[in-house]
């Protein structure tokens, strides 16, 4: 919702009909007025565990992918849905895609062309690279070892502020796009990876 559609819901929050209840669901809370979110009754559903969502999917006949092939943020049900439109592969590649950036395997231009050619729209690009940031950070501040598309950022130099900074920027570029829809991807990309790379060394 934009803040124009919110304020329009306004009213409806502050004066409820009678035995009535609005629920909203949202991940990007921070999106929400004050106004709004100040008239709520917050409840916080974490995602599943990894283990948990894995035995879901076994349990609903997907053998060839398991949870962390997607982003902590994405629902079961939506794993399905991305499954049957055959999108459940885009995640990987988008990391795959940051990784070669990173590791100087492929340059700007090309990372740039590969990541505007994933069947995602700005918003899940901005949510895949915030996620990334989160993984690299949390494997850094609680010593994990990462795995998988990750295992070549075990050795890399960050630090550990500046990841932090970068994750708010592009959280406030998402909080932007709801306000001024018609951002140039290619500026923003070549921004982010511009910070990436002097960001994180491998």
């Amino acid at each position: 919702m934009n803040d124009e559609s919110q304020n329009a819901l306004l009213k409806s929050l502050e004066e409820p009909y009678p035995n009535s209840y609005i629920i909203m669901i949202t991940n990007r809370p921070k999106c929400l007025l004050n106004t709004i979110y100040s008239r709520c009754q917050v409840i916080n559903i974490p995602p599943l565990k990894i283990s948990d969502l894995n035995e879901w999917l076994m349990n609903n006949g997907v053998s060839d992918v398991n949870g962390t092939d997607f982003p902590s943020f994405i629902s079961p049900l939506k794993i399905l849905m991305d499954l049957e439109n055959n999108q459940h592969q885009n995640f990987k590649e988008f990391i795959k895609i940051i990784s070669d950036f990173i590791s100087s395997t492929s340059d700007t231009n090309i990372t740039i062309k590969n990541i505007i050619f994933l069947d995602i729209d700005l918003i899940m690009k901005i949510n895949y690279l915030i996620e990334f940031l989160k993984i690299i950070l949390k494997s850094r501040l609680l010593s994990e070892e990462l795995s998988g598309v990750y295992k070549v950022f075990n050795t890399s130099t960050f630090n550990n502020l500046k990841i932090s900074n970068l994750m708010n920027e592009l959280n406030s570029l998402r909080y932007d796009y709801f306000k001024v829809p018609h951002i140039n991807e290619t500026h923003v990309l070549n921004y982010y990876l511009s910070e990436l790379k002097n960001s994180i060394k491998i």
